[in-house]
């Protein structure tokens, strides 16, 4: 059985972002839906959930949107290449560092 689809409202309230928000982070390539219905409706995946989850953590830590895209196209390289590595460590690596960026600039 296929995991389910989230719709982009499900999205929105799961991550606490705005309509126009999520448009504009799919406008910017940051976000991409895995999934467009016949009449153009967004589906979202559970990776994306959590891509989504993490581009709103970093934002709202003040990361800029260049910046956002390559610590989480960081992650996606990291996890296909190494699989055999716990997914959490590799996040929390890549999220430490994106986060004392930020206090630094602060």
């Amino acid at each position: 059985m296929l995991p389910k689809l989230l719709w982009a409202s499900e999205i929105q309230g799961i991550v606490g972002i705005s309509k126009r928000q999520l448009e504009y982070w799919q406008s910017t390539g940051l976000i991409r839906a895995s999934k467009k219905t016949a009449g153009s409706h967004a589906r979202f995946s559970h990776i994306d959930l959590r891509k989504l989850l993490m581009i709103k953590a970093l934002n709202d830590g003040g990361m800029g949107i260049v910046k956002i895209r390559e610590v989480i196209d960081g992650i996606m390289e990291a996890l296909e290449t190494d699989r055999w590595r716990p997914i959490i460590e590799i996040v929390a690596r890549r999220y430490v560092r994106a986060a004392k960026e930020i206090s630094v600039r602060a």
